[in-house]
Formats: C-alpha cells, structure tokens, sequence
C-alpha cells in the first residue's frame, strides 16, 4: 500500500514537472518572438517612432493576449494535486495538452507574420479551442470517473457546474474567433482582445467593491 501510494505521488510529481516545464518554455518563447530592428535600419527618431507604432505595438499586444491565455491555461494545471491516481487516459489528454501549448508561440508568431490573412488567425484560435477542449473533457472524466480525492471533491463539488461552465469560456471564444477571421481576420482577434479586456476590468471591479 506505501509502494503504491509512493508510486502515485511520484506520477503526479512527474506530470506535474513536466507540465510547468513546458508552460514554463512556452512563456518564455512568446517573450523570444517580439523582434528588434536592426540598428542599421533605423536611422531616426521618426523611424523608430514609426517601428514602435506599426511593428512593436502590435507584438506586446499579441504577447500579452497569449501570455494571458496561456497563464489562464496553466491554472487548470492545478487540477493535478487533486487526482486520485494518474492513469492512461489522464496522461494521454495532459500530454496532447501540452503537444499544443508549445505550438502557441508559434502561431503567435504567424499571426503577427500574417495578420491580414484569415488562415493565420484560424490556425492561432484552433489551437486555443483545442487545447480548451481538453481541459474541459479532462474535468469531466475526472468528476464522471470520480478521480478527484474526497477531501478535495467535497469542496468543489458545489461549485463543479461552474467550473465547467469557465473551462468552456476559452474554446467558445476561439470558436467565435475562427467564425469572424473568415470574414475579417483583424475581427477574430479583437475577440479575444474585448474579453480579457472586459475579465481585467471585471476583476478591478469586484476588488474596489470588497475594498
């Protein structure tokens, strides 16, 4: 019985390492992506007013939309310590995860590459909506195959509906994205843009409320 509880501890301290090391990585290369100009190709201040206008605005805007996502994204990582053993199918969908959320500085970078075509955004939010996907079917086999451990299920039992309904929030709005950069790519994006714009201002909110 110690065998096998050593055994699990050791499972979820392993996924638990491997998953922070590469949310981890992938943070850090969303930070890797924002490009300096070559000194030779600015030779004024108006040039380098204009980089920063054109080129470097939108690239911290694009770096904090993933960084947000990601970071979002990372929180439901805090579903480990709560398992009550790390089989195959949690393992699979952990790691399919993760195959994902290294491909997100990437199609950040694609996006900022190729903004004004539909393609780039559809493949940014298919990413996003798949990954937000398997957060959320992860959870439902974790509450349907009662894996989570009692004296952390009867906390969140009460609030296990409305979870659900948050885990559903990233792919819905990735869905909505890859629905209006068919028609307007600038549009797909604002999407995300307005919803942790408005989440940033709810949460200002309700601590100026407490306060």
């Amino acid at each position: 019985m110690a065998g096998e509880d050593f055994s699990q501890r050791a499972s979820h301290d392993r996924l638990s390492a491997i998953t922070d090391g590469v949310y981890a990585v992938a943070l850090t290369l969303l930070a890797l992506e924002i490009v300096v100009p070559s000194v030779n190709s600015i030779h004024s201040s108006a040039q380098l007013n204009d980089y920063m206008v054109n080129n470097l605005l939108p690239q911290l805007s694009l770096y904090l939309i993933s960084f947000i996502i990601l970071s979002n994204f990372w929180a439901s990582t805090n579903a480990i310590p709560m398992y009550k053993k790390v089989d195959n199918t949690i393992l699979t969908i952990n790691l399919a995860i993760l195959a994902l959320v290294v491909l997100i500085p990437f199609s950040t970078s694609f996006v900022l590459s190729f903004y004004h075509y539909s393609q780039s955004v559809i493949i940014f939010s298919l990413i996003i909506l798949l990954v937000g996907l398997l957060y959320l079917i992860l959870y439902i086999y974790l509450f349907k195959e009662n894996l989570v451990k009692e004296r952390i299920y009867k906390f969140i039992e009460p609030h296990k509906r409305i979870m659900l309904i948050e885990l559903s929030i990233p792919p819905v709005l990735a869905l909505i994205s890859i629905v209006l950069a068919l028609f307007n790519p600038l549009a797909g994006m604002y999407v995300y843009v307005i919803v942790l714009f408005a989440t940033m201002i709810k949460k200002i909110a309700k601590r100026f409320i407490k306060n």
